[in-house]
């Protein structure tokens, strides 16, 4: 029976809450790009659609729904008023049922086989799945459950049973991600997101340029941070106090920050990164670098990348570093810890812990032959692990086993 869905076209349907292009849907391009055969796609999701995103989806879509689509996290209103607000707008816009009920008109009128559910952000793709008897896969690419930035408005328990009961299938990005489920007796599948490994193969020769056009100079040691500024849970402030470390020990040091935008006066998050950066006397040191859409030119343009984020599902950014042939350093926290062998594609330090990043920074740069056997290691395991047309591979078996009645779960 699995043989007989190979033979013909999978109508898949996925389904992407949230506004803005975060992780989830840059996950989604790459497996989109990865071309998988006897797939055709319908994307649903919440408006307004960014039109960045749609350039880079290029072709690979069938047809896009823009739609409103709810979330299910819990919402920290703050006041009476807050609350009241956000209930209202749910009310308006119909909550969970409007939108349910668009998904089974798109899902029914557009002969759909299977809904994929593309993020832990909303249910809806799961309820109009179960309406319409099409089989349902859930792809969780956060941290979810109490305590952590996603909690679940249903409570941990409930939510991971409703998860089980309406999917055929729970896809992780990490074993982190899929710890949620395990608590329960829950065994979802984990498959890492995957990258276009051939964008990085000239990284160096663009990051060269790039590096020229920031004016940082060949004879500096370019450390960097990549992580939006609008974002805080990217922690730049343990990286400025790192760097602070460093720059004592070594003043030849130069650092880069990728995150979005030199102007650091958009948010009270970005003013106080200033500040900071002004009291450790950073700032003649430090670039802000504006918006850069060629990821394989940032990285090429840095000799080490830190990542002091501790609470990813995975981590995009060290995969790329890695795929240019750059040693990362890292905390030992979430999704990203799973990514990096300590001592040979990188290194991890505690969490929260500045003066472990310098130290970690200062070791690996005083020894230039390391730090390049390192970046050349890394490079060999991220394109044996990380290339996007093994994800889709991997996606694509999960499709025909579900479709066929086999799910794992």
């Amino acid at each position: 029976m699995e043989e007989s869905y190979k033979a013909k076209p999978i109508r898949i349907l996925y389904v992407q809450a949230g506004r803005g292009v975060g992780g989830a849907k840059i996950s989604l391009l790459h497996l989109l790009k990865s071309r998988m055969p006897g797939v055709t796609i319908q994307l649903a999701l919440t408006p307004p659609i960014d039109t960045i995103f749609t350039e880079i989806i290029g072709d690979e879509l069938e047809k896009i729904h823009a739609f409103y689509i709810p979330v299910w996290y819990q919402y920290k209103a703050k006041g009476i008023l807050s609350k009241i607000t956000v209930l209202a707008a749910k009310i308006w816009r119909g909550w969970y049922f409007l939108p349910m009920l668009r998904l089974v008109f798109i899902i029914l009128k557009n002969r759909v086989d299977l809904i994929h559910t593309n993020s832990s952000a909303t249910p809806v793709g799961a309820f109009a799945a179960r309406l319409t008897k099409r089989p349902h896969i859930w792809h969780i690419r956060e941290i979810i459950g109490a305590g952590t930035d996603f909690p679940l408005t249903f409570g941990d328990r409930l939510s991971a049973w409703m998860i089980r009961q309406c999917s055929q299938e729970i896809i992780c990005i990490s074993e982190c991600t899929a710890q949620f489920f395990r608590r329960y007796g829950i065994l979802p599948r984990v498959v890492l997101n995957g990258i276009n490994l051939r964008d990085f193969d000239f990284s160096k020769v663009r990051g060269n340029h790039l590096r020229e056009k920031l004016q940082v100079g060949r004879s500096k040691i370019a450390i960097g941070m990549i992580g939006s500024l609008r974002a805080e849970l990217k922690e730049h402030d343990l990286f400025l106090m790192a760097m602070a470390l460093v720059v004592e020990q070594n003043p030849n040091a130069h650092f880069i920050v990728y995150g979005g935008t030199s102007d650091l006066e958009i948010n009270d998050y970005t003013r106080n990164l200033k500040q900071m950066a002004l009291a450790l006397g950073l700032m003649e040191h430090i670039v802000w670098a504006e918006y850069i859409e060629d990821i394989p030119a940032i990285m090429g343009s840095l000799d080490l990348v830190v990542h002091p984020v501790s609470r990813e599902g995975s981590g995009r950014v060290v995969m790329e570093a890695m795929a240019a042939g750059k040693p990362v350093i890292a905390v030992k926290a979430g999704g990203v810890q799973e990514l990096i062998q300590n001592g040979v594609t990188g290194y991890l330090v505690e969490p929260k812990n500045p003066p472990a990043l310098a130290s970690a920074v200062l070791n690996l740069i005083s020894d230039v032959d390391s730090m390049q056997r390192i970046g050349a290691q890394a490079q060999i395991y991220a394109r044996e692990h990380f290339s996007h047309e093994r994800t889709a591979d991997q996606i694509l078996e999960i499709y025909h086993k579900v479709l066929a009645g086999n799910s794992i779960l």
